[in-house]
């Protein structure tokens, strides 16, 4: 039982991150697309910038990937269909007593 709800998984992740010197943590992005060449990931990021978003690209060696199926299957360079075909995505249920 999680006293402080599925949020305190994903905090206590960040917080594990964040210690680490050759790990980036990117909020407020929206990725449009990635693609693998020649052993790099370029993922494709749309920047919120107050009223406006910059496109750029941003490369890394490894990316893990938190996001629905549906914005994943969006991607088109990056072909991850037959593994995101195999996850549902459901609400979290939330019960309070």
């Amino acid at each position: 039982m999680l006293e402080d709800g599925f949020s305190s998984i994903v905090n206590g992740i960040v917080n594990l991150l964040k210690k680490c010197p050759n790990v980036s943590l990117h909020t407020n992005f929206h990725v449009t697309d990635i693609s693998y060449e020649k052993l790099v990931y370029n993922i494709h990021v749309r920047i919120r910038k107050e009223n406006k978003f910059d496109s750029t690209i941003i490369k890394a060696n490894s990316i893990v990937i938190a996001s629905p199926p549906v914005a994943i299957r969006e991607w088109k360079s990056l072909s991850l269909f037959p593994n995101t075909s195999m996850v549902s995505s459901l609400p979290l249920m939330h019960v309070y007593g």
